[in-house]
Parts: C-alpha cells; structure tokens; sequence
C-alpha cells in the first residue's frame, strides 16, 4: 500500500500500533503470531516507510480493538477537539464512567477506594468486573477516549444503568441523578445535550463573565426571546 497525501507514513501507522501494544502489555511478537504475520516484515513497514496491504490493516484493527480509519490517517486535531469540548469531552466522560464505578465499588471492596484511577492494573480489573457481560471491554473504552475507535450511543445507556447512575452524568457531567421513581421524570436531554454542545464556547464565554455583565446579557437574551415569540404570533396571525 502507497502511501498518499491521506494516509500516514509507515513510520507513524508503525508507532501507533506499538502505543497501543504497550498500553495492553503485550508486544508486537505477539500481534504478529496472534495474525501470522513475519516479525521482519512489520519492521520494514518503518525500515522502508510503507503500509500493508489494507487486508492486513483490518486485521491488525480488530486486533487491537481501533478503527482502521485512526490506523491510517493522521489524528492531530483529535486533542484540540478535547480542549475545546471540556465536560463532553471522551476523556471526561471516560473518567466520569470510572467516578461512578468507584462510588458503587466502595460498598464491595475497601482495596478499590484510594486513588485507583492512577493504577491501570486495578483499573482493568474494577472495569472487567463491573462489565463482564462483555458488552464493552477496557480496551474499546480506553481506544474510544482516545479517539481510536467509535462506540454505538446505545452502549452508554447500558453503561449508565449498569453503573446506578444517568446518561445524564455520564455524557455531560451533570446532576448524578440515580434512577427511582422519585425523579424518573428528569431524563436525559438528548436535544439539550445537543444544543450545549453547538453553543458551548457561548455558553463558556456567559459563564465568565462578572455578575454585572452576565445580567445585561441575560436581559438581551430575554428581549431576542421576546422579540422571537412576537414574530412568530405575527407569523401566525398572518397564516389566519
């Protein structure tokens, strides 16, 4: 496989799949007996700067549980992106997930309580018992935080019951509701969660604002809002 203007060289395809090795435990010796591939060919990928063969991608993406898209292209604008989305950032919503694990595994397990988000090793081991349905493994999670791979919207309603808590929490960091019938009636807010997101940096800029500007902008806020409501009457008036 060529490289082209798209695709990544060697070298780095190469890199990021070392990364994502070492994050695991394992070695490339092992990818390659795991996908009968010679230990020397792998080395020529970065040796000669070249790509395999787009079958041989594929193979080594599943393996490693990423997207063959991040393999081969070049993902620099995946921490800017970070930055800028904050709260909904995957990182935020990742350590959110193990916030609320942690809450839930301090009734099972004194051994889990102090600081055990620094720890890989009782990390995997909190998220396989927690998730041991297999629905999500530690690895798609963590390749997802990262911006490897994609996971299914659906997945994180399974997590948020899974984990006593709400979608809510889980995707914007909001109130920790825990489900019951007293306040089942404050689900989460697909089309709020949306609009946050488009106007976040409007959002942000309110927020810092001192009191006194905060206010004069909530009150220009209300006039738009008044002036919007008075269109759409006159709209309506009109349609008659």
């Amino acid at each position: 496989m060529k490289n082209n203007e798209k695709n990544i060289s060697g070298i780095v395809f190469l890199n990021k799949i070392d990364e994502v090795l070492t994050e695991q435990g394992r070695s490339r010796k092992s990818l390659c007996d795991k996908l009968s591939i010679l230990q020397g060919t792998m080395a020529t990928w970065k040796t000669k700067d070249i790509m395999p063969a787009i079958d041989t991608i594929q193979r080594i993406a599943e393996e490693l549980k990423v997207s063959v898209n991040w393999l081969i292209s070049n993902s620099e604008d995946f921490e800017k992106n970070e930055i800028l989305l904050g709260q909904f950032s995957r990182k935020a919503i990742r350590l959110r997930i193990y916030k609320a694990l942690e809450d839930k595994y301090k009734k099972k397990d004194e051994r889990f309580v102090q600081d055990f988000l620094s720890n890989p090793v009782i990390l995997r081991e909190l998220h396989n018992y927690y998730f041991n349905d297999g629905f999500l493994t530690y690895e798609y999670l963590l390749n997802w935080s990262k911006g490897r791979c994609e996971i299914e919207s659906y997945f994180f309603n399974q997590i948020a019951e899974n984990l006593n808590t709400t979608l809510q929490y889980i995707l914007t960091g909001g109130e920790l509701l825990i489900p019951s019938n007293a306040n089942y009636s404050k689900p989460f807010d697909k089309q709020l969660y949306d609009l946050a997101l488009e106007y976040r940096n409007e959002l942000n800029c309110l927020n810092n604002l001192t009191e006194d500007r905060k206010q004069s902008g909530i009150t220009i806020l209300n006039q738009l809002m008044r002036l919007e409501q008075l269109e759409y009457v006159e709209k309506g008036n009109k349609s008659k």
